[in-house]
């Protein structure tokens, strides 16, 4: 079986926001974001992040101790084409491009 991974980091990754707060999968938390990826404009599945509480402005983060936790299974199906050493990269580029697009979100029409 031929573990070699042959696709390369996406150069590109958007996010775009598809429900948020008590309309996503996780509706007990109002700040919950759900979104579709896309990789170089093509899309890839979709996501739920919650608020990174660690930090002291508005982001998003995975959870849970696995990645179908908080991504669907197309897109953790994406994830077994590419190399584990672009999986911490692709997984940051995901964080940002839902933490650019939730920060312009509001979130108070929502809850």
């Amino acid at each position: 079986m031929d573990t070699q991974k042959n696709k390369e980091a996406p150069s590109k990754v958007l996010a775009e926001i598809g429900a948020v707060g008590s309309d996503s999968t996780v509706p007990d938390n109002p700040k919950a974001v759900d979104a579709g990826i896309y990789f170089d404009g093509d899309y890839v599945g979709e996501v739920t992040l919650l608020p990174d509480t660690s930090v002291q402005w508005d982001a998003w983060d995975t959870w849970g101790s696995h990645r179908s936790h908080w991504a669907d299974d197309e897109l953790c199906r994406t994830f077994d084409d590419y190399s584990v050493d672009d999986f911490d990269s692709i997984v940051d580029a995901i964080r940002d491009a839902v933490t650019h697009a939730a920060q312009s979100h509001d979130f108070s029409e929502n809850n």
